[in-house]
């Protein structure tokens, strides 16, 4: 990262904003719309997933299964991973790192949850509850979606293990902090739920 730079990375309806501290007080948009080609983004978390000394952005977003499904009203391409290049600019990196399929991605979070060095990936999901009075105006595919725990390989890549490791929460969330709430030296998750 260039020493003493500080960015402001903003979600804004269904746009993803970089701004870079002039270190003057202001800040210069930085936005290249040919990398933040995310839609709808939900969440964010920002962590170093590469460790290379500068921390690198993570987009929740919609993935929808079905891309012809027609009662989609929302573009649906999935979450996105930008790694930062280190001199104020960012890369694409989502389908090499293998985070695109979320579902109805909302709050995130890096952290290193099996102890390796290299930061995991955790988001919640969710759209509606099978009750709600606005149920009608999505599919009921997005009632219970899992949440997913992209694992770190170590390489640039990820592999999901929701399921696998036993977080097979379909409840409705929409924040998440990931923390070591007991203080026993490892971590542990604590979802937020619309209800």
């Amino acid at each position: 990262m260039m020493v003493g730079q500080i960015y402001l990375l903003l979600q804004i309806l269904n746009a993803q904003k970089l701004f870079i501290n002039n270190q003057d007080g202001t800040f210069k948009d930085a936005t290249d719309t040919k990398v933040f080609t995310d839609e709808n983004g939900m969440g964010a978390a920002v962590g170093d997933y590469d460790n290379d000394g500068d921390l690198d952005w993570f987009v929740t977003s919609i993935w929808g299964p079905d891309p012809d499904d027609s009662h989609t009203q929302w573009d649906s391409s999935g979450n996105r991973l930008y790694r930062n290049s280190g001199d104020g600019t960012f890369e694409d990196v989502t389908d090499v790192a293998g985070v695109r399929k979320g579902f109805w991605g909302w709050g995130s979070c890096f952290a290193d949850f099996n102890n390796d060095g290299h930061l995991d990936i955790f988001h919640v999901n969710g759209y509606l509850t099978p009750n709600s009075k606005l149920q009608r105006f999505r599919p009921k595919k997005f009632f219970d979606d899992p949440v997913r725990l992209f694992v770190s390989n170590g390489d640039g890549e990820f592999t999901e293990r929701s399921t696998a490791l036993g977080l097979d929460d379909t409840d409705q969330g929409r924040d998440v902090s990931c923390f070591d709430y007991e203080r026993d030296g490892d971590l542990d998750i604590f979802i937020c739920l619309c209800i």
